[in-house]
């Protein structure tokens, strides 16, 4: 679970859940984030699983940092798909392909956005697979 904005545990319900955020935050954390998921691929042994999760919804701390490793490792990495949350009651929506002007691999349509309920705030994870 990486350092990240916090995006998806906000509450309508009380500003001060708000109050933090910034969008000089969401950069900051970014920028930790892609160092710390490169980091944990390059100490991953081949045909280890690493789950990348923030309790964002920013694509710029989610989708964004999947598919910078995705260019940087090529086909030694790869998104796997995540088995339905068995036994939760939760919704959830694809990862993005595209988000504003940029787009991002189709493979990314994987990774899961779990949306905020009444027992779960919410959060993004995305299973990578890493394969040399």
């Amino acid at each position: 679970d990486a350092p990240c904005s916090s995006e998806a545990r906000f509450d309508t319900r009380d500003a001060k859940s708000m109050a933090h955020w910034h969008l000089a935050k969401v950069k900051e954390c970014a920028h930790k984030q892609k160092r710390l998921l490169h980091a944990a691929i390059i100490a991953a042994k081949v045909g280890a699983c690493i789950v990348y999760s923030t309790c964002s919804f920013s694509p710029e701390e989610n989708e964004a940092i999947i598919a910078a490793q995705l260019k940087t490792f090529g086909e030694s990495l790869a998104i796997e798909p995540i088995a339905p949350l068995a036994g939760m009651a939760v919704q959830y929506q694809a990862g993005l392909t595209a988000w504003g002007k940029k787009t991002y691999p189709d493979s990314l349509s994987n990774a899961v956005r779990v949306l905020p309920n009444a027992e779960f705030d919410g959060f993004f994870m995305c299973k990578l697979r890493k394969l040399a």
